[in-house]
């Protein structure tokens, strides 16, 4: 449960928002896409497909929460997403927004040196012990 935590606190700044977004998006797009093409597959896919976009979309949302708490916004605006038009809007704005130059009450800036990897994944970078 404290992954699940964590994966959602702190903030996550623009570039690795954006290459996190595609990271867990384009696969998803490209397994769409080859299973559609077939039509006897369709019934198949539907089942199949939704496991892997259900994971994809909590990594999505963990992402999207992190990168509004970066704005300076509250993670509940996530359900902005949801309303026609608005939500198009909205991931524009999470897009282009610059972050908050300041701590704010979700946490420090972000370390533009730190892994992309570890960013996205909202994980701590292991210390160098000797």
């Amino acid at each position: 449960m404290d992954y699940i935590k964590n994966l959602y606190s702190g903030r996550i700044g623009r570039k690795n928002y954006i290459l996190g977004y595609f990271v867990f998006t384009l696969p998803l797009l490209v397994l769409y896409f080859s299973l559609v093409s077939d039509t006897e597959t369709a019934d198949l896919f539907s089942t199949l497909y939704i496991i892997p976009y259900l994971l994809v979309s909590f990594y999505v949302y963990a992402l999207m929460v992190r990168r509004l708490h970066d704005i300076g916004k509250n993670g509940w605006f996530i359900f902005l997403m949801a309303i026609p038009f608005v939500g198009v809007i909205y991931f524009f704005i999470l897009l282009f927004k610059k972050s908050q130059p300041i701590v704010n009450k979700y946490g420090e800036v972000p370390d533009k040196n730190k892994k992309f990897l570890d960013d996205i994944l909202n994980r701590k970078p292991l210390s160098n012990q000797d």
